[in-house]
C-alpha cells in the first residue's frame, strides 16, 4: 500500500465495461452514472464504530472501515505502525462506509490540512501504472490500471469503488501517503535503512537489486530495522524516521540467518505485477531482535549492481548524483524543487557515500559492517 506495486496481480479483476452513454453518463454504467448521488446516499449510513491506529512517520493514521479486505491488508502491511491509541499530531483518517445493494464503498478522508485530492493523487502514482482521467460526471474522476476498465471513481474528498473490487490498495497508498506530506521537516524516499549502532545507512536502487535483501541480513544481526521501502530522514538532523511494512521477500540469495528464520514459519506468498513471487513477512515477527533505536544518517549507498565479490566505491556527493536518491512524491509535494534538491544536497554532504557492487548477502554484511565499525 506504501507503493501500487503492492497490489496483487491475482486480485487485479476487470470490471464490467457495460455500454457507452450519452448526456455526461459514464461510459461504464453503473454506479458510475450517478457517483455523487450515490456517495451522498451512503455517508448517511451509520459509520464503523471500529478504528485501528497506526503511527506513519511523526504522524498518525486512523483506519475506520467496515470492508474487512481492507482492514485486514492494511494490518498485514503496515501492523508493526499499528498503536493502542493516536500518538502524534497531525493525524488523517480514512473512513470505508458500505452498502450492499449496489454492494459499493465510499472512501472519505479527514486531514489536518487542506489537500487536492485529484491533483495529489496523479502525482503521488504518475509512474505507477495507473491513469486517472476526468469522467463524464462533472467533478469527478475515473482511476483504471493500465489497460483496464476504471477501478475507481474519485472526487475531492471522496473516492467510490465496488465493495468486492481491488482498490484497497490504491487507498492504503494514498491514504499512508497523505501522512507523509505533512511532514515540514523530512524527506520520505524510496529506500532501505538499517541502524549500525548511531550511524544510519541508507540504501537506495532501482527496484530488485537488493535493498531486501541487505537490510534483512543486517536486522539478522540484531541491527535496527528501519524499512526496506520507504524511509524518511529529518532535514536539520539527520535522524531516520522508521516506517516498518511488511517486507516483500523475492526468491534468490538470503544471508544464512535470514533463510533459517524464514524456515521456521509459513508466510503468504503474492505474484506481483513484474511477475515475481514474493512473501509479505512482518520483519518483527521474522527478526524479533532487529528493534529501532535513534540513528543518524551516516552513509548513503547507492547500489550500483550485482558482482561475485561485494565492492565500496566512495564519491563525493554533487548535483549529478541527485539522480540516484528517489523522494517520494510526497515529499516534493508543494515544496519547490530547488529548495527540496539542496536540502537532499544537504543530507549527502554530511554522510558518507558510496557505490556499492552487491555480492553474497553475508559477504555484504560483513563489509558494511566493517565499514561502519571501522
Amino acid at each position: 500500500m506504501g507503493d501500487v506495486a503492492d497490489l496483487p496481480v491475482k486480485s487485479r479483476t476487470r470490471l464490467s465495461d457495460g455500454r457507452s452513454g450519452r448526456g455526461g453518463r459514464s461510459p461504464h454504467g453503473g454506479f458510475w452514472d450517478d457517483p455523487s448521488g450515490l456517495a451522498q446516499r451512503i455517508a448517511g449510513v451509520p459509520q464503523p464504530s471500529r478504528t485501528s491506529w497506526y503511527r506513519i512517520g511523526d504522524g498518525t493514521l486512523a483506519i475506520q472501515s467496515d470492508n474487512r479486505p481492507f482492514r485486514d491488508r492494511f494490518q498485514l502491511l503496515f501492523g508493526e505502525c499499528r498503536v493502542a491509541a493516536p500518538l502524534a499530531a497531525p493525524r488523517v483518517r480514512c473512513r470505508v462506509q458500505s452498502i450492499s445493494t449496489p454492494a459499493v464503498s465510499l472512501v472519505t478522508f479527514d486531514d489536518a490540512e487542506p489537500l487536492d485530492q485529484v491533483a495529489f493523487a496523479q502525482s503521488v502514482f504518475v509512474d505507477r501504472g495507473y491513469r486517472i482521467a476526468p469522467s463524464p460526471v462533472v467533478g469527478w474522476h475515473l482511476v483504471s490500471p493500465s489497460g483496464d476498465p476504471p477501478l475507481l471513481a474519485m472526487a475531492e474528498g471522496r473516492i467510490l469503488a465496488r465493495r468486492r473490487g481491488p482498490w484497497q490498495g490504491f487507498v492504503g497508498s494514498l491514504a499512508v501517503n497523505r501522512v507523509l506530506r505533512t511532514h515540514r521537516d523530512a524527506i520520505f524516499f524510496h529506500a532501505a535503512a538499517i541502524g549500525i549502532g548511531d550511524a544510519g545507512l541508507l540504501m537506495t536502487g532501482i527496484k530488485g537489486g537488493g535493498k531486501t535483501t541487505l537490510a534483512l541480513a543486517l536486522a539478522a544481526r540484531g541491527h535496527a530495522y528501519f524499512g526496506d521501502e520507504m524511509t524518511g530522514v529529518r532535514i536539520g538532523s539527520g535522524e531516520i524516521i522508521p516506517l516498518r511494512r511488511a517486507a516483500s521477500v523475492r526468491d534468490g540469495p538470503r544471508a544464512q540467518a535470514v533463510a533459517q528464520a524464514l524456515r521456521r514459519r509459513r508466510y503468504n506468498t503474492e505474484r506481483f505485477p513484474d511477475g515475481s513471487r514474493r512473501a509479505r513477512v512482518p520483519v518483527g515477527r521474522l527478526l524479533p531482535q532487529a528493534a529501532t533505536r535513534p540513528a543518524r544518517l551516516r552513509h548513503v549507498l547507492v547500489l550500483r549492481r550485482f558482482a561475485t565479490t561485494p565492492r565500496l566505491e566512495t564519491f563525493a556527493p554533487g548535483p549529478e548524483h541527485l539522480q540516484f536518491l528517489s523522494p517520494l512524491a510526497c515529499s516534493l509535494w508543494h515544496v519547490p524543487p530547488a529548495r527540496r534538491a539542496m536540502q537532499i544536497l544537504s543530507l549527502l554532504a554530511g554522510a558518507h557515500c558510496s557505490f556499492l557492487d552487491v555480492g553474497p548477502p553475508d559477504a555484504t554484511a560483513d563489509l558494511l559492517q566493517r565499514m561502519v565499525e571501522g
